[in-house]
């Protein structure tokens, strides 16, 4: 009986790459994944990744409480990817998914999101990575060896879409 149980915890702003980072995980790496809405699906599994961008729909979760709910699903090697991407087009990203905001606004939700992350590493520390957006796009494969390299798993394949989200606002500028 395998009695490890490993999670790994996908964090960031909204529009900085949680999803793809999470089909990484799935299809290159092997875990199966959840995107968090409505908890762990299947606690039997014994590798899965959990995705969630802050907020989400609005929504504030602390990164502390979806530790603890894994933990409590008897997850005992928890690691953390912190997704990252060039604030501007975050910002050109919420632009066209929800209605224009003031970039202020967009980058005070930015920073609150990064502040929650760092407040709860601070607290518990975890094993973790940044992993940026621009980066991925730039060499998809040299990204997801060095995913791996950090979180200590071996790539199973390299079979994922990547396309360059941020080429459509690069005439917004």
């Amino acid at each position: 009986m395998n009695l490890n149980k490993t999670a790994i915890m996908i964090l960031g702003p909204e529009a900085t790459g949680t999803k793809i980072t999470q089909e990484i995980m799935v299809k290159c790496f092997g875990c199966d994944g959840y995107i968090g809405r409505g908890g762990i699906k299947n606690p039997n599994e014994n590798f899965i990744s959990f995705k969630r961008s802050l907020p989400a729909a609005g929504v504030w979760l602390d990164p502390q409480n979806l530790f603890d709910d894994l933990q409590q699903h008897g997850f005992n090697d928890i690691r953390l990817i912190i997704t990252t991407r060039n604030w501007g087009y975050i910002a050109r990203s919420h632009d066209r998914q929800f209605a224009p905001r003031p970039r202020e606004e967009t980058f005070s939700m930015i920073k609150k999101a990064y502040e929650k992350i760092f407040s709860f590493l601070a607290k518990t520390p975890i094993p973790y990575l940044m992993s940026s957006y621009e980066s991925l796009i730039s060499n998809p494969e040299t990204h997801i060896k060095s995913i791996g390299e950090v979180l200590n798993l071996e790539p199973k394949s390299y079979d994922v879409c990547i396309k360059n989200g941020n080429l459509k606002y690069d005439k917004s500028w």
